[in-house]
């Protein structure tokens, strides 16, 4: 019996050895590459000190609410994401219009794991999915005395791993005197 020959050669595993190398390798630097949440908050503020509102507000998640309670409805979701765009816009302008006079420091870190809606503290980024960054802000006024205002920026990893900010510890109404202050110190 005459035998039936195969004329392909075994394929070789060097090509998929080194495809999954270098898969591994991009995916190891995506995850190494998240930038931390203060350096977001600090680069926030950087881009109003240069004017820069537009990328400023991208450091925000103004379209979804993050880890927010699930029991909210619909309604009650619109107002609160039509109230952080609201908050965000006012901050961002006025922190613009403080521009070179604005100074901040990062007074503390706090990061939290959430899972099953319990916010769990953590020491490890990789396990956090919430983070809170203090900042002390302030602005000089020339002359006259500086305004001073102490923040706690609230972020969100999202599910690619990148952090956004999703709020402020303090509202628009409580916030508002110093919003003008800062517009007014042109």
């Amino acid at each position: 019996m005459r035998r039936i020959g195969n004329d392909w050669r075994p394929a070789s595993l060097r090509p998929l050895f080194l495809f999954s190398t270098l898969a591994l390798a991009l995916l190891l630097a995506a995850c190494a590459a998240s930038t931390p949440p203060e350096e977001i908050v600090d680069a926030y503020l950087s881009d109003t000190v240069r004017g820069d509102a537009r990328t400023a507000l991208e450091r925000w998640e103004l379209s979804q609410l993050g880890p927010a309670p699930l029991d909210l409805d619909p309604a009650q979701r619109s107002v609160r994401l039509e109230a952080r765009r609201e908050l965000t816009g006012e901050l961002t302008e006025a922190l613009s219009a403080a521009g070179e006079r604005l100074r901040w420091e990062s007074s503390g870190l706090v990061l939290y794991d959430i899972r099953d809606g319990i916010a769990n503290l953590t020491e490890n980024a990789d396990d956090a999915n919430v983070a809170t960054v203090e900042v002390s802000l302030s602005v000089e006024r020339g002359e006259s005395e500086g305004v001073e205002e102490q923040l706690a920026f609230t972020l969100w990893k999202g599910a690619d791993g990148v952090w956004s900010i999703t709020g402020l510890d303090k509202g628009l109404p409580v916030l508002e005197e110093f919003l003008e202050e800062l517009r007014d110190s042109r």
